[in-house]
């Protein structure tokens, strides 16, 4: 990939609102500033500029809105630079011990869940053999995750796939594979047979989450609201994420793709009103989205907000910062908007382990 270009110098004097100024040369923890590139949204930012001493900075006329001031037309005024800086400052500390106290927390929850990962591991190993203790270890498993995951206001879910790889599950199949691969359905209600008090719900859940809204799908071809309720939701979220999580990475959709082709290829698989619930859930740009800001940053839409779809929670791409010190950036905190939204494919590998060190996408959804 090419390097991005150089941009040309500027005096800081000729600096105002609206002009798009980088300090990457800097380094993120030497200035105030929430981003190193920016486009300068006030006096009080050009003030703060001048206090920190610098001749010159960076700037991109194709962001910018407006020119820089004519050499003639600077003029002297009082300086409230020193004010202005440590305002800034303040409200940066401010900022990062947020983003601190939301990164610990995700942290958390993502150790918590990969604990109870290990834990319906160990339950699936017991199902045929110990049936009955297997459900009451999930029943306690399940009471865990939703007092832990959902029990208070806005907290987000962090949902990894633990799955190993299946070497049945390929991209195509012959028409035996095809057949023992839909006899999982069969061994599953065969598994759970020893759980005398499973409820039907969960039972219907095993036994239908691959019939289909216009009844091709499998064993039973079961139509329209003939299939439960519950295994109307796990289809979608199960084809959602096989989609997004492929067996083939190469096939892998980024979840904008996912969602348009459940949504305008496969709508007639799947019960239309969950089905368009669960698009407004995930939102314009759906967690796991790769996408590039307006001012040129790459970005990962960490968690969405069902109050305000257009500004997401992201994970911004800095070399220069560790990943474990990434940058979350809520939008609506800052002058800022998503540009597009790119396939993995089209960044560069440092980008994408950067931002998805797993190699597949994870999700964040908030709790409502």
């Amino acid at each position: 990939m090419a390097s991005p270009p150089t941009m040309p110098r500027i005096s800081v004097d000729r600096l105002q609102p609206g002009v798009f100024v980088s300090l990457a040369e800097i380094g993120w923890l030497n200035h105030p500033f929430l981003l190193s590139q920016f486009r300068i949204n006030s006096e009080a930012q050009v003030h703060a500029l001048r206090e920190m001493g610098l001749a010159e900075v960076d700037w991109n006329p194709e962001r910018s809105t407006v020119a820089p001031l004519p050499e003639a037309e600077v003029e002297e005024e009082t300086d409230f630079g020193g004010l202005a800086l440590a305002g800034m400052l303040d409200a940066k500390r401010a900022r990062v011990a947020r983003v601190q106290e939301q990164r610990e927390m995700l942290a958390r929850r993502e150790r918590e869940f990969e604990q109870e990962a290990a834990t319906a591991s160990e339950i699936l190993r017991d199902v045929c053999a110990r049936p009955q203790e297997a459900h009451n270890n999930a029943q306690a498993m399940v009471g865990r995750i939703v007092d832990t995951l959902l029990g208070s206001e806005s907290i987000a879910i962090h949902l990894v796939n633990m799955k190993k790889k299946d070497h049945l599950r390929a991209a195509t199949r012959t028409p035996p594979e095809e057949d023992f691969y839909r006899a999982h359905v069969g061994y599953g209600i065969k598994a759970v047979a020893g759980m005398k008090n499973l409820a039907t719900g969960a039972r219907n859940v095993i036994a239908c989450h691959h019939e289909a809204w216009d009844g091709s799908g499998f064993p039973n071809h079961l139509a329209g609201e003939k299939i439960p309720k519950l295994a109307r939701v796990v289809a979608i979220a199960n084809r959602y994420d096989n989609l997004c999580n492929p067996f083939d990475l190469k096939q892998a959709k980024t979840p904008a793709e996912a969602l348009g082709q459940m949504f305008r290829q496969e709508g007639k698989h799947f019960d239309p009103d969950f089905l368009q619930a669960f698009v407004k859930t995930l939102g314009v740009f759906p967690p796991g989205s790769f996408v590039q800001l307006d001012n040129g940053a790459t970005g990962l839409v960490i968690e969405g907000k069902a109050c305000d779809l257009m500004h997401p929670l992201i994970m911004l791409y800095d070399p220069d910062i560790p990943r474990a010190e990434a940058i979350l950036l809520d939008l609506a905190d800052a002058d800022l908007k998503i540009e597009a939204v790119i396939s993995p494919a089209n960044l560069p590998l440092e980008t994408v382990e950067y931002l998805a060190p797993r190699g597949r996408i994870d999700y964040y959804v908030e709790s409502g």
